[in-house]
């Protein structure tokens, strides 16, 4: 699949849209959700036995899109957009796996773009708060993440996802399963005279064949010079997180965090595990640079939260420091702003420093890293 980002992202529940809520800078952190969910106890009280489960009966409905799949993609031509100027025709593949205990969805898919390997990755879960379904897209493209709000029509099985191009332009799909194995998306977009166009099918059908070429991050692809320091946080890294609440003591916990270039090394995807109020936890973080705003972009998304949450910001090249800020909810629904300083002062060392701010007061969460090596 993934042939052209300009309206892939608004697809699929890969058009889906999905938020990403709570997290920290790029590859870094315990979820901000672990700060916020044991923030909300009562001082006095001690953890619970467990943590609250977010899940809800919609997000059963993820469930159908995971597996291998087969895409043929057709893209109609678009004058006036780059990259769509010529009708195209690819094939790839889709691997699709629920993550986060099955709070989200996530479908890397391998293909190609204009003859070149083209990676796209698109992550999917259910907000309650709001109650619809919402999807990220990032790519191998230059160009910035997308989102999208999608429904889901149980009768009659169709994924509908509207949203917008980086550019402005408005975007449309129509994720239909024809049965379990066999799927049609369609793709619309507003074309140069106002008017939507359909611009792309895409077939899947599921079942493993002969693999796409991996275009997850080429080791001699080179790395863009606003990535250079991001993509010296991939590598397995131990973390040691202390978090400070009101009225109760700073607690500690030690976790692992695995951070990978993808999209042909346009972002970066963290893979966080550890424990929280002793229950097992998993988080994600997907960041990059967003070439149109000029800054800094993560999304993080976890286990103990079914919303996402989205931070931005800038670096100091001669401090090797990130400053993010952003806003999000707490499991509770209620707002809260976010403050991040992250830093990676050497090759085998990296910090977080994040303090969140809601109706409860201010929470802060301090992560130390240090590289595993060998």
């Amino acid at each position: 699949m993934g042939t052209s980002p300009r309206y892939y992202w608004v697809r699929e529940p890969g058009t889906m849209a999905g938020f990403a809520r709570r997290h920290t800078m790029k590859t870094t952190v315990l979820s901000f959700a672990a700060l916020v969910a044991a923030s909300l106890l009562p001082a006095q009280d001690k953890a619970p036995a467990q943590a609250p489960n977010p899940k809800t009966k919609a997000h059963e409905a993820l469930a159908m899109l995971a597996g291998d799949w087969q895409i043929h993609c057709k893209m109609a031509a678009v004058p006036g957009v780059p990259g769509m100027e010529k009708a195209q025709e690819s094939t790839g593949t889709e691997h699709v796996e629920l993550i986060c205990n099955g709070l989200w969805v996530k479908s890397t898919i391998d293909s190609t773009h204009q003859g070149k390997p083209f990676q796209g990755i698109w992550l999917v879960g259910y907000d309650p708060f709001a109650k619809t379904y919402k999807s990220i897209w990032a790519s191998s493209m230059d160009e910035p993440a997308c989102e999208a709000v999608v429904t889901w029509d149980e009768k009659t099985k169709t994924w509908t996802s509207t949203g917008k191009a980086p550019t402005g332009e408005a975007v449309r799909s129509q994720y239909v399963f024809k049965d379990n194995d066999n799927s049609i998306e369609t793709c619309w977009m507003t074309g140069a005279d106002g008017k939507e166009v359909e611009c792309m099918q895409m077939m899947r059908k599921r079942g493993k064949g002969a693999m796409a070429r991996d275009a997850s991050a080429s080791s001699d692809m080179p790395v863009a010079k606003e990535l250079a320091l991001l993509a010296q946080g991939v590598g397995n890294w131990t973390a040691k997180v202390t978090m400070t609440m009101p009225g109760q003591p700073a607690s500690e916990e030690t976790c692992t965090e695995q951070v990978a270039k993808i999209c042909n090394g346009k972002w970066t995807w963290s893979n966080f595990k550890g424990s929280m109020m002793g229950m097992p936890f998993e988080g994600h973080a997907l960041c990059g640079y967003d070439n149109i705003a000029k800054k800094y972009v993560t999304y993080w998304l976890d286990s103990c939260c079914a919303t996402a949450s989205r931070v931005e910001g800038s670096l100091d090249e001669a401090k090797r420091q990130f400053t993010f800020s952003g806003s999000c909810v707490d499991p509770q629904g209620k707002p809260m702003t976010i403050k991040q300083i992250y830093s990676q002062p050497d090759a085998d060392t990296r910090s977080l420093h994040m303090t969140s701010t809601g109706a409860e007061g201010a929470h802060e969460m301090k992560i130390a890293y240090t590289r595993v090596k060998g």
